[in-house]
Parts: structure tokens; sequence; C-alpha cells
């Protein structure tokens, strides 16, 4: 820029002050008969005081001096008024707000930084912008904004968590407030994520310029330049002239300020026009972050459709962005920021929200409701007192248009010693509203009216605040103004405020820092502490550190303690009721023999039991609570149809279920599974699995040709674990539900599903137990259930810790436990199930979206419309009203068929093939009676040939016979019963009896595994793999056992009313997948030595095979494989 430039500015602003100093000389204050403090400046006045960042406990002491109008000093001695006289306020808001409007400058500033927005604009203009504007800030919209809320603020909590994993944490609150406010106004505004909200993430530079906007526009210098300057040189030259002046000028503020303005320039634009490119194409904006519900796009479309006059130039929509976002993001951070600091120096006032919070969340079962939420009175009172004693924003200015009088409540006494009712405000008059000093008026609340006290709420108010009639649009509060210019989204801010409330404080408590926190007050009240490190604008840095740390780990440790107590006195106090039955000495006074049971060390332990123990023994289990394990025919038939509705499964097997799965078939007992199986039947049944044998067909050549790749070069060494895992999946995928998970390519990736499945009982940390008798039960838990399950502790655990914690806390309350605890395995199977159910819900909306399309052709899904799912839907539309089932049961079926039907399945292949290749002359049997089977029937076989293959049918039999997938299941005593046995049991001493009374509540443990392999039923040869023995009638011990399987006199799909529905359509996979393979390859031993691990299923492994990043040894079955007939 030109010296001459700078000769002439530095002239006109000499000229311009010598001006105002002879003018203000001259000039008579109109109301120097008003109490007021002395100047500090003739040039300041009272302002910098005023206005200083220090100035808070200034502001409180001036009312006790000088009362409710206050004569104060402006700029170059300009006369202004202190007011916070609640009749003064109305008129000066409500009933004369046409004259008292925003100061000039004001305007004209936040016109210069964020546009033609709501904030910068007067009459007409003013009111038809918030006409367009107050549809998004209604109740209703409120209401369905209230999810999206939630889900935010889960994801902060989720990153708080991590950061109190270890232990208590000093945390900057501030800074999670501010971030979240701004994702809020963001994702509900704009439709727009700002922050990721995860620990350590970059800050989005909108954020960093919002937050330290007030500050910049606040500071002296910007004040001076705002007071003395811009009246002068607004609207001179053009924007880009004007915007060179700025550059030019050395003024360090001004440039901090400019470069703060340009980033929020910037990122509204983008906002923006994303928004207008989705309304201008058609997009569905529900794909839309906010789902198209936000502020930005409701504007829009509203501005589309409003009147000519009404109408709003784009211009003023993207000045919107910026203005609402600064409004809403600093003052409600602040505010929440300023309620956990009280919080935390107030623990009774905490714990009772806490209290009432947790009740509400665990009552309503999840996140609350607009209604709820709001309605809450301990939640609204800690709002409305943080508001009415810590307004975010003090004070705020106007500036008289014209001459007027101003009445008052009461009369102020004058120097001269005269009362005065009215007072004449001159035009131009500049006029400071205290919020801060209404809302703590001791005349209006009482002399209690400085003290923080939320129970004020919880009874009716003084009449003295009625009589006031203060005119705030909220609560008879001036915290967020009234009349036309009343803060237009303080409902949003209140229901902000309560979100974040209602989650942080059921799972966090808050204490002071050890540093000393004040309060400053630039423009809006932030906090900082003292001596804290200056940051870029050399200002201390905004912050509110407090200590936080884990509500659950606190509640879990009591539970804990209180829970072995328990235990340990009522291992001292009742009687054994099974005392009198053999069984094996307890190893261990916590965990019985249970860590042996439930070994993955495959089942020797349990074979060793039976030789010593017989059919039905004791097993000692948790803190002397005792098991029985059987396997006695005769004994099972009873637990398993004859008095089924005694022995039902246990309540912890229920539970978990249900908290994994949902509502599902193995989920529920009585007449709800009997009414979903009811509807599931005809989907298993031999006519369907007719139907559905082509699509078998169609996978698993896709499996044979892509094995075929593989040894097309000659003998491979394959994992077949994998290749039966992927098919498996495919095959209910396609044939369950009419979608494909695999394209059962070799370099395909894994579907994430397929991965989930196959870990699902594999991954364990024993180190969860402590958790685990806490947080089991609910579908958002499914995270630890799946550890839980099969694990040497945390199964004992779920058996006897399950029942009585299942109810502890909220779902929410519950997950969140398992959020915030440091354990790396406990998040990797959260993760899994997880991935679960979002797969669940796309494959569900998926078929009912077909189903509900009329011009949807069913055949042209994946699995032609004969998928268990679609057959599932239709049956239940045209069931009657009592056996209909709801959505939420229906979508339980899905995870729950894929993991009984996958892992089961594909494991009891593996076993298959593992057996064939290690029995050659049996693989080449069956290979001779397969190929002769092909060749005389033309193509695929169909259901009926194929599963009269005898020796087919003879190996699938023996397999399962000697290796159930499955080896045991638990049952539960619901009520006292009697278990007679096919013979005698001879107790401790020496009796022989053939019944065991088994009292309510004990839990059996079933053994399909020994009973399979009873060689009193299945000869001396019963532990040898031999499928021969069905090419051959039966033993007649076996048909006499009356062994109460539902298939082949074999426990391996259990039997009644509960055995395994889909037993027909594992029995034609298996049988479809090794017609095809075996037809095809030879199997050979891989030469590695596999083990057989009990994760609940048996699953093969490899003593050498590399760990996963779980720290497990992969699950794996290397087989050479190589063609029959190499070409």
């Amino acid at each position: 820029m030109s010296a001459s430039f700078l000769q002439l500015l530095a002239a006109f602003l000499f000229s311009w002050f010598v001006y105002k100093v002879l003018n203000f000389a001259f000039a008579r204050d109109p109301f120097s008969h008003i109490p007021g403090p002395a100047p500090t400046s003739w040039i300041t006045g009272n302002m910098l005081t005023l206005f200083s960042k220090r100035a808070l406990e200034y502001h409180i002491r001036l009312p006790k001096t000088y009362g409710r109008i206050i004569n104060i000093t402006g700029f170059m001695r300009s006369p202004s008024l202190y007011i916070f006289d609640p009749k003064a306020l109305y008129h000066i808001i409500i009933k004369d707000q046409n004259i008292f409007e925003e100061p000039t400058d004001f305007l004209r500033q936040n016109h210069m930084v964020f546009g033609a927005g709501l904030l910068s604009t007067l009459g007409d203009h003013h009111r038809r912008q918030r006409k367009l504007l107050n549809p998004v800030f209604s109740i209703a919209h409120m209401r369905e904004m209230t999810p999206l809320f939630h889900n935010v603020v889960h994801k902060l909590r989720q990153s708080i968590e991590q950061e109190v994993a270890e232990g208590e944490t000093e945390i900057d609150m501030l800074e999670w407030m501010t971030r979240t406010a701004l994702e809020l106004i963001g994702q509900s505004g704009f439709g727009y994520s700002f922050d990721s909200l995860e620990p350590g993430s970059h800050r989005h530079p909108f954020a960093l310029s919002l937050k330290n906007l007030g500050r910049g526009i606040n500071t002296p210098s910007m004040m001076m330049g705002r007071f003395i300057i811009l009246p002068y040189v607004y609207g001179i030259g053009s924007s880009r002239f004007q915007r060179a002046v700025i550059d030019a000028l050395p003024w360090k503020d001004l440039h901090a300020v400019r470069d703060m303005v340009d980033i929020m320039y910037k990122t509204s634009v983008e906002i923006f026009e994303a928004t207008k490119q989705s309304l201008r194409e058609g997009k569905d904006l529900s794909t839309r972050i906010g789902g198209g519900k936000d502020i930005m796009s409701i504007l829009v479309k509203a501005n589309m459709d409003a009147s000519v006059e009404d109408r709003m130039p784009e211009s003023e929509l993207l000045a919107q962005i910026s203005t609402l976002t600064f409004a809403g993001m600093d003052t409600t951070s602040n505010a929440l920021a300023r309620i956990l600091h009280l919080l935390s120096e107030n623990q009774h006032v905490q714990d009772r929200l806490r209290k009432e919070i947790t009740v509400a969340y665990e009552e309503h079962g999840g996140d609350l409701d607009y209604e709820m939420l709001t309605s809450l009175p301990y939640l609204d009172a800690i709002c409305r007192e943080t508001l009415r004693v810590y307004p975010p924003v003090p004070n705020l200015g106007r500036q008289a248009r014209q001459d007027i009088m101003l009445p008052l409540s009461s009369p102020i006494t004058a120097k001269d010693g005269r009362e005065v009712s009215e007072i004449f405000i001159p035009k131009d008059t500049r006029v400071v509203i205290s919020l801060l000093n209404c809302n703590r008026d001791p005349k209006i609340w009482g002399p209690d009216a400085a003290e923080w006290k939320p129970e004020r709420w919880l009874n009716p108010l003084p009449e003295s605040v009625a009589e006031a009639r203060v005119p705030g649009v909220y609560s008879n509060l001036m915290t967020f103004l009234g009349g036309g210019r009343a803060c237009i989204g303080f409902k949003f801010s209140q229901l902000e405020m309560k979100v974040v409330l209602g989650l942080l404080l059921q799972s966090f408590r808050f204490s002071p820092s050890d540093k000393k926190v004040v309060w400053h007050m630039t423009g809006i009240v932030q906090p900082t502490v003292e001596g804290s490190e200056a940051d870029g604008q050399e200002e201390t840095k905004l912050q509110l550190p407090l200590k936080m740390a884990s509500v659950l780990i606190q509640v879990l440790s009591v539970f804990a303690g209180t829970w072995f107590a328990w235990r340990f006195l009522k291992r001292f106090v009742l009687k054994d009721p099974f005392a009198h039955l053999q069984g094996p000495p307890s190893p261990s006074v916590i965990t019985g023999c249970m860590e042996m049971l439930f070994s993955k060390e495959g089942l020797g332990y349990h074979d060793q039991l039976v030789k010593t123990y017989g059919r039905l023994f004791r097993v000692p289990g948790l803190f002397n609570s005792t098991l029985i394990y059987v396997y006695d025919p005769k004994a099972l038939h009873h637990i398993l149809i004859k008095d089924t509705h005694i022995f039902e499964e246990g309540s912890d097997f229920l539970l978990t279920n249900k908290t994994v799965w949902g509502k599902g078939l193995v989920a529920v007992v009585g007449d709800d599974h009997r009414r979903q199986r009811k509807i599931l039947n005809p989907a298993f049944s031999i006519k369907h699995m007719r139907e559905m044998t082509p699509t078998f067909y169609g996978i698993v050549h896709k499996l044979r040709d892509s094995i075929t790749k593989q040894v097309s070069q000659g003998e491979e060494k394959i994992d077949i674990l994998s290749w039966m895992t992927r098919a498996a999946l495919e095959l209910i995928g396609q044939s369950g539900f009419g979608y494909s998970f695999d394209s059962l390519e070799h370099d395909a990736p894994e579907h994430p599903y397929s991965a989930s499945i196959k870990n699902y009982l594999y991954v364990s940390q024993p180190a969860l137990l402590l958790l685990h008798v806490l947080l089991v039960c609910t579908h958002d838990l499914a995270i630890i259930i799946s550890s839980a399950l099969n694990t040497p502790i945390l199964a004992l655990t779920r058996i006897f810790l399950l029942p009585y914690v299942h109810n502890l806390g909220s779902p929410r309350f519950r997950r969140a436990v398992i959020d915030a605890l440091p354990w790396k395995g406990l998040h990797d199977v959260r993760d899994i199930v997880d991935v679960m159910d979002r797969t669940a819900v796309e494959i569900f909306e998926s078929s009912k979206r077909a189903l509900n399309d009329s011009d949807s052709d069913m055949s042209q899904r994946v699995g032609g419309g004969k998928d268990v799912m679609s057959i599932l839907l239709r049956e239940n539309m045209n069931a009657s009203a009592e056996d209909k089932l709801p959505d939420d049961e229906i979508l339980a079926q899905i995870s729950t068929f894929i993991f009984a039907g996958m892992d089961t399945t594909s494991n009891a292949l593996a076993r298959t093939i593992d057996l064939l290749s290690e029995n050659q002359d049996i693989q080449d049997k069956l290979r001779k009676e397969i190929s002769e089977a092909c060749g005389s029937h033309e193509g695929d076989l169909d259901y009926d040939t194929l599963t009269q293959l005898p020796f087919l049918d003879a190996v699938c039999r023996e397999s399962l016979r000697l290796h159930p997938p499955a080896p045991f299941v638990m049952k539960q005593a619901i009520a006292d019963g009697v278990l007679p046995v096919s013979k005698p049991i001879i107790t401790n001493d020496g009796r022989e009896i053939n019944e065991v009374f088994v009292p309510k509540g004990t839990m059996l443990f079933l053994s399909l595994h020994q009973c399979n392999r009873e060689p009193e039923i299945w000869g001396p040869d019963a532990a040898e793999w031999n499928p021969e023995r069905w090419m051959s009638p039966l033993p007649s011990t076996v048909t006499d056992a009356r062994i109460p399987g539902i298939y082949s006199n074999l426990m391996t799909f259990l039997g009644g009313s509960r055995s395994c529905i889909g037993f027909k359509f594992s029995q034609l996979e298996m049988k479809t997948v090794l017609s095809v393979l075996v037809q095809r390859f030879k199997f050979a031993p891989s030469g590695k030595k596999v083990v057989w691990q009990n994760n609940g299923i048996m699953q093969p492994t490899t003593e050498d095979a590399p760990l996963t990043d779980m720290g497990l040894r992969q699950l794996l079955l290397p087989v050479h494989i190589s063609l029959v007939n190499p070409e």
C-alpha cells in the first residue's frame, strides 16, 4: 500500500479524534443524575473494565452498589446505561424492540464475519429469515433429531471411555464439549460431519476458527476498532478494496480474525453447495448424514417453496451456516462445561442426578425419546439453575434508534436524592442488558439468588418471580433473551445439554482437578486455569480439566465383592443335595472342576470321568455348586422329551442367546418356542430340501472349480476348513436368505460375516471372567457372550453367575462397560458381533423389500425366492394373529440359523474329509459309489437319489456319531424333578439307586459325545470310526437303549421339541459337498498334527499353527489334495 494512502489515513484519524474530543468535551451527559462508577479512562470510559476477560466479578459487584439501572461511560465519554430492571427490559426487547435494536457496529461486525444472517439483519428482513427458520427449531423437529443426538454422544462416550480405561484420568472436558457441540450442529444442522470424536483426531479448521472467534473479536484492540473506526469506514469502497486494506494494515488481531472468517466461509460454501447439489439431482436425502432432516436441507427445501416475498437469496442461506454454528456451539459447550464443573464440586447433586438418569434409561431399555428426556425433573432443574446463575452470554447490547422514555419496575434514587420512575433515553444511546444480574436479582429470586441450588426448581418458584414479569423466552430467565430476537435455538440447546448429560452421567464420575479453574468473560464466559500456557493468540488456553473415572468399574467392584462374599458364605451353610453321588474331587474352591470340563484341549478329561464314574455323576462347580453330568439314555429321555417342561435350557444359555442373536429359536421357551417352530417348519421340510438341491449343487460346483484351479498343476496342501466354512456360509446364505456372501473364488476376500462367525466361539480371554460376571444379556452385549460360551472360565461364569446379574443396569449401561474396559480380546469379540448384526439387518430388510414390491420377480433373487427367509416371511404373512412373529423375532432367526448351521456343518465336513484322508480304502469305496450313481444319472443327483446312497450315508452317520460337532449341551431344572436311570447308580456309601432327585436350579451337563460312544450301546468298537457298522443292522443294544435322539439313534442333533430343526438341511449340505468333491479329488494327510479343540464346537488347528491378531492359534485343517483324473 502506498505511503500517500497511509498518510491520508493518519490525517483522517487525527481529524476525527480531535472532533470527538471537542464534541464530548462540551456535550452534556443525559444520565449524570443516575449513579454509576467513575470512568477509568477518558478515552475508553468504563468499557475496557466492563468487557475485560476478568470482568465477571466486576459485573456481579455493580448492582450491589448502584442497583438495577447504572450510568456507565462508553468510548470517548459516550453516555450509556447498564440495565437489568425487568420492566425496562420488557420495553427494550419486546414492547419497543423496533426502537432498541442491536447496535449498528454489532450488526456491521456480524455482517462482515458471518454475512447477512440472522444476527446481522433487522426489522422485516430479520422476521422474514426467522419465519423460514422457525420450523427446523420446533419441538416436532427436535423429536426427530433426538436419535441422531444420541448417536453422536455415544461416540463421545466411547472415546472418553478409552481415556479412562486404566483408571481415574484428568481430561479437558471443555475440548470434548466443544467438539461434541460442533458435531451435533454439524450433523443435525447441516448434514455434515466435522469430527469423528476419536481421541487424538485432528480438529477441523472450522472448529478451531469458531472456538477462537469470540475471543478474537473481543480483544481490546478489536473492540476499539469496532466502536471507534468501523462506523466511519464500513461500506467504503468495494469488497476487494476493503480486503486489501485489511491485508495491508499491520494489525495482528485483525489478521487473526480475517483468517478465521476465511476458513468459516470456505467450509460454509462447501456445506451449502453439497446440500444444493443433492436437492438438484433428486438424491435420496435419507442417505445423507442426519437422514435429510438437517436444518440446511429443510431450509433449502422450504426456501424453494416459499413465496417470492419470503424467499431468501442464496447469500443469506449461506450466511446462516456460520451464524447458527457460532451461536450454538460456543454457548452450549461452555454451558455444559459449567454444569460438569458444578457437578464435580457437588457430588451429592451428581449422585442424585445419576440415579434419576440411570433409572429412566433402564426403565426405557435404551435411549430416551424427546418427551422422556425433557421430562426428567432433576436433570431439568440442573440445566435451568445453571443457565440462571451462569448464563453463557452474560450481557448483550442495544442502541436506541430514536428518543424514548423507559419506565422502570421500581423507582431508582438519583444522585440528588430524587426518586426516578422512568428515564429519558436519547437517540443513539447504547444500553448494556445484563442477563447475568437479572437472573441473579435477589428481589426476584430471593436472598439465595446468587447460589446454585437446583432444588429450587423442584418446588413452586417464589411469587416474586412471576410478579417480576421477566421478559425472557425461557423459564423466567433472560439467558436466551426474549421477544422477536430471542434465541431461536434454545430448544436445540436444551436437548443437546440433556442428551450429553444423560449419557455421560451414567458412565462417569466427575471430580475437581487439582488445578484452579477460572472463568473468563470473552463475550461468552469460558473456563481456563491459572497459569495455563499461552496459545497462538497469546491468550491463556481455554480448558476445563476434570478428574474422571468410570462409574461402571466402581459398580463392578462393589458388586463383585458382594457376590463373592455371598458365595463363600453359601458354601459353608448349605448342604450339597448330591453329596451321595460319586464324582471327581474339587481341585479348586473357586472354580471346582469347571476349568478342565470346558478346556479347549479336546475331550480327554471327559473320557476319564465317564470311565471312572459312569453315566451319571456329580461334578464340582464354582464355589461349591454342583452340576450333574449325564448321558444315561433313560435320563436323557426324561430331560429332552417326557419332562422337557422341567428341564429347560439354562437361564444363562437363553439370556446369552437372546443377547447375541435376539429373540430367536434358541432364545425362547414354551409357547414362544412352539410358535416360532411352527412357522419355521415348512422351510425345513423334505419338500423344500428337494427344491433347494439344485441350488446346493450350483454352489458346490463353484467350490469344486476353485479347488481344481489350485491343484491343476499337481498335489497341493490346502486348508480345507477354510473352504468348508466359506461353502457352508454360501449354502445357508443363498438357500436360507437369498443372499450371497462369497463368490467362492480362490483369491476372493473373505466376507466379514464369514470371519466373524468362524471366530465367534474361538475368540476368548480368560481374564474377562470378572467382567462377564456383570455384563451379560442385552443385544448390545453380544460381544461378551461369544467369548463366554465355552471358554474354560467364562463358560463357568455364564452358568453360575449370569442369572444374578443379567438385569444389572440398562442395555446402554452394560454396553458402555464393554467399550470402557481396556481389554483388546473383549473389543475383538464386540466387533465380531457388530458385523454379524449389521449383516443380519441388511438381509432382513432386503427380503422384506422384495416381498413388499409387487413388481419384484422373486425367482430372480439369489436362491430363486425359495430361500428360508422368503418362505418364512410368506408363512408369517398368512399366519393367524396368535402365531404371527414380530419383525424382531424374524430378524433374530438370521444369525441364529447361520451360526447354528454354518460352524457345525463346516466342521463336520472338515472332520469327515480329515477321516477320509486317513482312511484311503473308505475314501476309494465312497468315490466308487458316488461315481457309479452319477454315471447312471444325467447331471447332478436329485435329493432322493443323493440321500439314498448307502455308503455316503454311512460315512456321514459315523462321522456325526463319533465326532458330534457340538459335544455337549446344558439344561437347567426350573422345578424340582426326578431323573430315572437305565441301570442303577452306585452311591458313595455303596448303595444302588435307580433315580436321582434334582432340585430346582440344578444345572445338567448332557454329554452327546459320550452317549454316542457308549460301549454298552454301540459295542466294544464304539470309539472307532467304522462306517461299515451302518451297512448292516445295528446291534439290538442300540434300539434297546431307546436313545431319544431325532437322528439315527444318535444324540448329535438332540431330540424332543428342541431338537435341531435344520438337521435335514445339514445332511443335504454334507452329502452334496462330499458327492462332488470326493468324485473329483483325492484327499491325503498333510503330515501336520491336527488338534481338535473344544470351543463349544469342535474345531481343528495344528500344533504349529500361526497365531492370529487375537493371540490365538489359527483355525485350519491342512490336507493334501490332488485330482483323481489329472488331465
